[in-house]
């Protein structure tokens, strides 16, 4: 299999990690009014505290899972499974608190779906090399100095 599992990762979680920081400072900057009826329906009230959970549940798990792909490392796949459907997730509770739609919400939905099947199909991806431990049966001792 070849790497265009791991680059869709890498650009489309990009994307949305790259969405999710700048939409979460918006809020906590104030740079991103909702509004207050909008703002009366997020927890507590508060415009922070939805700028703060963006960013714990979007951005951290997208930004997560493109810094292990751009690493090659082996557990790109699953975070990348997880934080495709974590954003799905925010997406329903974020339709069901604030009852209010956006065409960013399926567009997130779409997003979050093309990196979960990414993940998916990279799982045994052949451009992520495979960490082996030292064989139980290795001949290599450790050396002793005197």
């Amino acid at each position: 299999m070849d790497g265009t599992p791991r680059v869709t990762t890498v650009l489309v979680a990009g994307f949305v990690a790259l969405n999710a920081m700048a939409g979460s400072f918006g809020l906590l900057g104030g740079g991103i009014d909702m509004g207050p009826t909008i703002t009366g329906l997020f927890p507590w009230h508060s415009a922070a505290v939805a700028g703060i959970s963006l960013l714990a549940v979007v951005g951290v798990p997208m930004a997560t899972a493109v810094l292990l792909a751009l690493r090659r490392d082996q557990r790109w796949s699953v975070a990348s499974m997880a934080a495709g459907l974590v954003l799905v997730g925010w997406i329903v509770v974020q339709v069901a608190v604030i009852r209010t739609f956006s065409w960013m919400q399926p567009a997130s939905v779409i997003a979050g779906l093309v990196v979960y099947a990414a993940g998916r199909r990279g799982r045994n991806a052949s451009d992520v090399p495979v960490r082996r431990g030292p064989s139980p049966a290795s001949t290599r001792r450790p050396r002793r100095d005197a």
